[in-house]
């Protein structure tokens, strides 16, 4: 019913924890996200320690290891009585695996882990352990509580709530030797004793939902369990909700989705009439302006969009999803200072482990690019790196790292390893990171989703006037993303004045001891001249080494080496700037 292995590695990771200072190496210049203080990890208590040892034992399908773990648990809990996860286990040992009929034994334990169950040690969550309770009140042939805790767990999950079943195949099923699983056969039991009530095709038509991903011919079946539901309770905004959530899915998911726009876009449609019936319902439901304005996203009708965020936000002030979303929407409609300050709140809402945080700091850097503030853009930028450097260093090897930030080709591998190790995985002691960088083959995996990224801050870095360091963000790509190289545009525009825009090549700039660098000049309708531009740091000088001329259509019309020699930089010119994107910092080598 429960992935235990996975629940119970939110209290305990293997290995031992090694907390140190960040390591800063001399000689490198470190990039922004990989400074900074190491990520926070508390290590586990000693009684998760004890706990996470019984569970070592456990196999789902080996019944002498879950009499064995059933017994360590009694004795667990004799020393740790409020350790909620040892009573839901414990339950779990004697109802799902073992078989025993003792049912008022076993809810005991079901209450007790609710009872006990707190923030640190929510690998049960509530609406977990109350459809558990309702499957054992239903196995004893107690019907009518057993429908009331299904119900609970569903209103307990509302955005979640087709997983309450704990089913975990890909088809429904009518029967299934896991007590703990409910089946559709289970659902037919209680709408025969319940025919009337409006919660039996509610449930059922939730049920349908979680399997429609894997088969689309079960949409309209679930479609009708909801309108049954209707029916049976016109007062209830949970129908539509689920019928909104059921079309929404079906946007995704379904062969004519993937067939043209008008295939995806017409279940949303029918999902925000969904929602809107729900809200006439209920005008205090905040889950159905919330998916409402979610969905009027899905369709770009952000206008929309923002006043149903701003009801949510009028309902639940806190609520996380609508400041980042309603961020997104005030981008897309050029309210570029108020997504600024909606994405901000979004992000001090959002934990360090959030999967979604890097996203909000890449919106926010968008915003911020938009409104031509490259250095604020840029910082973002760099945080929403940092955190998808977070996942992405334990997937990758240490040589692709490398291929990635050239800037420590020459640290060694232990102290390199080290520096990610304290950085972004403080719950592993270094033996296992290294393991894990180095002890792999360097095609497992394909690094992306981090791309975009670069290149939005490389085109920040270039506006901002740091030719080096944007160029940088684009060779990381070209050379340590192979997989995007070749889709990745090498000519970056800069600026320009009426009738022309002025491009840099980022692929082929070079900063040796005299940077040289290559630049586009586009006028309108009228073709295009490439230059390369040689530059004297030390004596603030510059020239021009080379010129090439096409015409509109993009043919070469003549090209020649030039023998101008050097020019002193004029003050307020594009040469100028030039010079300062290449030779910042530089003057004085």
């Amino acid at each position: 019913m429960l992935k235990l292995r996975n629940a119970i590695a939110v209290l305990v990771l293997a290995g031992p924890t090694v907390l140190c200072q960040p390591l800063s190496i001399p000689g490198v210049d470190e990039p922004p996200e990989l400074c900074g203080p190491p990520k926070k990890f508390d290590s586990p208590s000693p009684i998760i320690l004890e706990f996470s040892k019984i569970m070592e034992n456990w196999k789902e399908n080996d019944a002498e290891r879950i009499k064995a773990s059933r017994i360590a648990f009694s004795g667990f809990l004799e020393e740790h009585p409020n350790f909620s996860p040892a009573y839901a286990m414990r339950a779990m040992a004697d109802f799902c695996y073992l078989g025993s009929k003792d049912h008022d034994s076993i809810i005991g334990d079901v209450d007790m882990a609710s009872k006990t169950l707190t923030p640190e040690l929510n690998v049960f969550g509530p609406s977990d352990l109350v459809a558990l309770r309702g499957k054992i009140r239903f196995e004893a042939g107690n019907y009518k509580v057993a429908l009331d805790d299904l119900e609970s767990a569903m209103k307990a999950k509302l955005d979640s709530a087709d997983s309450i079943f704990g089913a975990a195949g890909t088809k429904p099923e009518t029967s299934n030797a896991n007590r703990c699983i409910w089946t559709m056969g289970n659902l037919d039991v209680l709408s025969q004793k319940f025919p009337k009530d409006y919660r039996l095709p509610l449930l059922r038509g939730l049920y349908l939902k979680f399997f429609a991903t894997f088969d689309e011919k079960l949409y309209p079946a679930a479609v009708q369990e909801f309108q049954k539901a209707a029916l049976l309770n016109p007062r209830s905004p949970l129908p539509h909700y689920f019928l909104g959530e059921l079309y929404s899915k079906a946007s995704f998911w379904t062969k004519a989705a993937w067939a043209s726009d008008e295939g995806r876009d017409e279940p949303v449609r029918k999902a925000v009439a969904a929602y809107t019936k729900a809200i006439q319902l209920d005008p205090d439901f905040t889950p159905a302006y919330e998916k409402r304005a979610s969905s009027y996203e899905q369709l770009k009708e952000y206008l929309k969009a923002i006043p149903d965020y701003d009801r949510v936000l009028e309902l639940d002030k806190e609520n996380v999803i609508a400041f980042a979303d309603r961020g997104l929407a005030e981008l897309e409609i050029g309210r570029y200072l108020a997504a600024t300050n909606d994405l901000e709140e979004a992000i001090k809402r959002k934990g360090e482990d959030s999967n979604t945080l890097s996203m909000s700091y890449e919106y926010r850097g968008d915003a911020y690019g938009k409104m031509g503030m490259y250095r604020e853009a840029i910082e973002n930028y760099s945080n929403a790196i940092k955190y998808q450097l977070a996942n992405m260093t334990f997937l990758i090897t240490l040589k692709q790292f490398r291929g990635i930030y050239p800037e420590y080709r020459n640290v060694p591998d232990e102290a390199l390893v080290r520096k990610i190790d304290t950085l972004f995985w403080p719950q592993y002691d270094y033996a296992t990171m290294s393991k894990q960088l180095l002890g792999k083959k360097d095609s497992e995996w394909s690094i992306s989703m981090i791309n975009d990224l670069y290149e939005k801050r490389g085109d920040a870095y270039l506006r901002s006037g740091d030719f080096r360091h944007g160029v940088l963000d684009f060779q990381r790509i070209f050379k340590g993303i192979p997989a995007f190289a070749d889709t990745t545009e090498r000519w970056r525009l800069m600026g320009g004045q009426t009738g022309e825009e002025w491009y840099v090549d980022v692929k082929s700039t070079e900063f040796t001891d005299n940077p040289r660098l290559w630049s586009k000049f586009m006028q309108k309708d009228k073709g295009f001249n490439i230059q390369a531009f040689d530059f004297d740091c030390k004596d603030r000088r510059i020239a021009i080494t080379s010129t090439a001329t096409y015409n509109k259509d993009g043919e070469f019309v003549n090209g020649s080496d030039s023998n101008g020699g050097w020019q002193r930089i004029i003050p307020e010119s594009r040469g100028e700037q030039m010079f300062d994107g290449m030779c910042r910092g530089r003057e004085d080598h």
